[in-house]
């Protein structure tokens, strides 16, 4: 079995404020590529989508009652479309294992704040 090692610097730096993004009926807040008070930014190693896609994925959790599996695929197929260098595929799947075991906060704090019973 062989396993493929990609070393990847890039810079996280940590984001004082969050960015807002409008939304349909509401502001939505992104946080760019990142979790936590963190974030990379995708652009310092080519991958020019990646950024936009992050910011669909936080819109996405901004939606009241719209399921994180759903935000989470779009999400996937986003980086997906915009992959085209070959090392970014393994990068994706990283992102996404990321997704999966971190996500859950950020999607909860996210529906709590839009969500209005």
């Amino acid at each position: 079995m062989c396993f493929l090692i990609i070393s990847i610097t890039f810079s996280i730096s940590r984001l004082d404020s969050p960015k807002k993004i409008a939304g349909k009926d509401r502001k939505t807040v992104s946080n760019g590529c990142g979790a936590f008070g963190y974030m990379i930014n995708f652009d310092e190693l080519e991958l020019y989508g990646f950024n936009k896609c992050c910011e669909k994925h936080d819109k996405c959790y901004s939606i009241c009652r719209e399921s994180k599996k759903k935000c989470d695929n779009d999400f996937y197929f986003c980086l997906k479309k915009n992959c085209f260098e070959s090392f970014c595929k393994e990068l994706i799947d990283f992102i996404i294992s990321l997704v999966n075991n971190l996500g859950c906060l950020p999607y909860l704090v996210s529906q709590k704040n839009v969500c209005v019973c």
